[in-house]
Protein backbone atom coordinates (compact mmCIF):
# COMPACT_ATOMS: atom_id res chain seq x y z
CA UNK A 1 0.00 0.00 0.00
CA UNK A 2 2.89 2.09 -0.33
CA UNK A 3 1.06 4.72 -3.11
CA UNK A 4 -1.96 4.74 -0.70
CA UNK A 5 0.38 5.89 1.82
CA UNK A 6 2.99 8.38 0.40
CA UNK A 7 -0.06 10.24 -1.70
CA UNK A 8 -1.56 13.37 -2.24
CA UNK A 9 -4.60 11.20 -1.82
CA UNK A 10 -4.78 7.70 -1.28
CA UNK A 11 -8.16 5.86 -0.69
CA UNK A 12 -8.53 2.20 0.04
CA UNK A 13 -12.42 1.55 -2.36
CA UNK A 14 -14.43 -0.77 -0.03
CA UNK A 15 -18.10 -2.19 -0.58
CA UNK A 16 -20.20 -2.49 2.51
CA UNK A 17 -19.55 -5.99 4.19
CA UNK A 18 -22.64 -8.33 3.91
CA UNK A 19 -24.08 -8.10 7.11
CA UNK A 20 -25.36 -4.47 8.18
CA UNK A 21 -23.02 -4.04 11.09
CA UNK A 22 -20.21 -6.05 9.37
CA UNK A 23 -16.58 -4.51 8.41
CA UNK A 24 -16.89 -2.70 4.92
CA UNK A 25 -14.90 -4.85 1.83
CA UNK A 26 -11.75 -3.69 0.91
CA UNK A 27 -11.75 -4.26 -3.07
CA UNK A 28 -9.01 -1.86 -4.06
CA UNK A 29 -6.97 1.34 -3.46
CA UNK A 30 -6.77 4.72 -5.42
CA UNK A 31 -4.57 7.50 -5.39
CA UNK A 32 -3.31 10.24 -6.71
CA UNK A 33 0.64 11.12 -6.45
CA UNK A 34 2.75 13.51 -4.28
CA UNK A 35 4.77 16.16 -6.18
CA UNK A 36 8.66 16.25 -5.93
CA UNK A 37 9.28 18.79 -3.64
CA UNK A 38 9.74 22.40 -5.44
CA UNK A 39 7.45 21.22 -8.53
CA UNK A 40 4.04 22.29 -6.59
CA UNK A 41 3.85 24.86 -8.61
CA UNK A 42 3.38 22.85 -11.85
CA UNK A 43 -0.24 21.92 -10.08
CA UNK A 44 0.16 18.06 -11.89
CA UNK A 45 -0.11 14.18 -10.22
CA UNK A 46 -0.39 10.92 -11.40
CA UNK A 47 -3.09 8.54 -10.41
CA UNK A 48 -2.51 4.83 -9.82
CA UNK A 49 -5.76 2.76 -9.38
CA UNK A 50 -5.90 -1.18 -8.50
CA UNK A 51 -8.94 -3.17 -8.33
CA UNK A 52 -9.53 -6.76 -6.98
CA UNK A 53 -9.96 -8.82 -10.57
CA UNK A 54 -13.13 -10.37 -9.30
CA UNK A 55 -14.78 -7.07 -8.53
CA UNK A 56 -13.63 -5.40 -12.38
CA UNK A 57 -15.74 -4.73 -14.61
CA UNK A 58 -18.79 -3.67 -12.18
CA UNK A 59 -18.53 0.10 -12.26
CA UNK A 60 -16.41 0.50 -9.01
CA UNK A 61 -12.99 1.97 -10.65
CA UNK A 62 -15.27 4.29 -13.27
CA UNK A 63 -17.13 5.59 -9.74
CA UNK A 64 -13.52 5.84 -7.80
CA UNK A 65 -11.85 7.59 -10.72
CA UNK A 66 -14.59 10.02 -11.33
CA UNK A 67 -14.86 10.62 -7.80
CA UNK A 68 -10.75 11.27 -7.40
CA UNK A 69 -10.44 13.48 -10.86
CA UNK A 70 -13.40 15.78 -9.25
CA UNK A 71 -11.38 16.18 -5.93
CA UNK A 72 -8.43 16.72 -8.07
CA UNK A 73 -9.68 19.06 -9.45
CA UNK A 74 -12.59 20.72 -8.43
CA UNK A 75 -11.02 20.63 -4.12
CA UNK A 76 -7.07 20.07 -4.93
CA UNK A 77 -6.91 22.85 -8.14
CA UNK A 78 -5.07 20.18 -9.89
CA UNK A 79 -4.18 21.31 -13.68
CA UNK A 80 -3.56 18.27 -15.16
CA UNK A 81 -3.39 14.06 -13.68
CA UNK A 82 -1.55 11.71 -15.89
CA UNK A 83 -1.81 7.76 -15.83
CA UNK A 84 0.21 5.09 -17.44
CA UNK A 85 -1.51 1.68 -18.56
CA UNK A 86 -0.03 -1.42 -20.09
CA UNK A 87 -0.52 -2.12 -23.61
CA UNK A 88 -1.90 -5.68 -22.37
CA UNK A 89 -4.49 -4.08 -20.53
CA UNK A 90 -7.27 -2.98 -23.02
CA UNK A 91 -10.28 -2.74 -20.21
CA UNK A 92 -8.21 -0.27 -18.17
CA UNK A 93 -7.53 1.67 -21.41
CA UNK A 94 -10.54 2.10 -22.64
CA UNK A 95 -12.31 2.73 -19.35
CA UNK A 96 -9.42 5.82 -18.81
CA UNK A 97 -10.37 6.99 -22.55
CA UNK A 98 -13.93 6.86 -21.85
CA UNK A 99 -13.85 8.98 -19.03
CA UNK A 100 -11.71 11.29 -21.09
CA UNK A 101 -8.23 10.70 -20.68
CA UNK A 102 -6.33 11.41 -23.65
CA UNK A 103 -3.49 9.17 -25.06
CA UNK A 104 -0.13 11.41 -24.87
CA UNK A 105 2.87 9.08 -25.07
CA UNK A 106 4.05 5.68 -25.28
CA UNK A 107 7.07 4.44 -24.36
CA UNK A 108 7.96 0.93 -26.68
CA UNK A 109 8.73 -2.51 -25.04
CA UNK A 110 8.92 -1.42 -21.80
CA UNK A 111 7.11 -4.32 -19.67
CA UNK A 112 8.10 -7.97 -20.24
CA UNK A 113 4.74 -10.14 -19.61
CA UNK A 114 4.27 -13.90 -21.35
CA UNK A 115 7.10 -14.18 -23.42
CA UNK A 116 7.16 -10.94 -24.48
CA UNK A 117 7.75 -6.95 -24.78
CA UNK A 118 4.91 -4.54 -24.25
CA UNK A 119 4.50 -1.15 -24.56
CA UNK A 120 3.37 1.56 -21.46
CA UNK A 121 1.15 4.01 -22.73
CA UNK A 122 0.43 7.50 -21.30
CA UNK A 123 -2.51 9.00 -20.82
CA UNK A 124 -3.88 12.13 -18.81
CA UNK A 125 -6.85 14.66 -18.12
CA UNK A 126 -6.62 18.59 -18.09
CA UNK A 127 -8.16 20.42 -16.07
CA UNK A 128 -10.15 22.34 -18.90
CA UNK A 129 -10.81 18.75 -20.40
CA UNK A 130 -12.70 17.67 -16.94
CA UNK A 131 -14.62 20.74 -16.91
CA UNK A 132 -16.33 20.50 -20.79
CA UNK A 133 -16.95 16.47 -19.73
CA UNK A 134 -18.31 16.87 -16.27
CA UNK A 135 -18.44 20.31 -15.27
CA UNK A 136 -17.98 21.70 -11.17
CA UNK A 137 -20.36 18.75 -10.18
CA UNK A 138 -19.74 17.38 -7.04
CA UNK A 139 -20.10 13.39 -6.34
CA UNK A 140 -21.33 11.75 -3.11
CA UNK A 141 -18.93 11.23 -0.47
Amino acid sequence: MKGVEDSLLGLIICLPGPEPASEPVSIGTIHLSQSAPGMEHHRFTYMGINIIKLYQGQGYGTEAIKWILEWAFNSAGLHRVGIRVAEYNSGARRLYEKLGFKQEGVTREMLWRDGRWWDDIQLSMLSQEWMEKYGAIKHAT
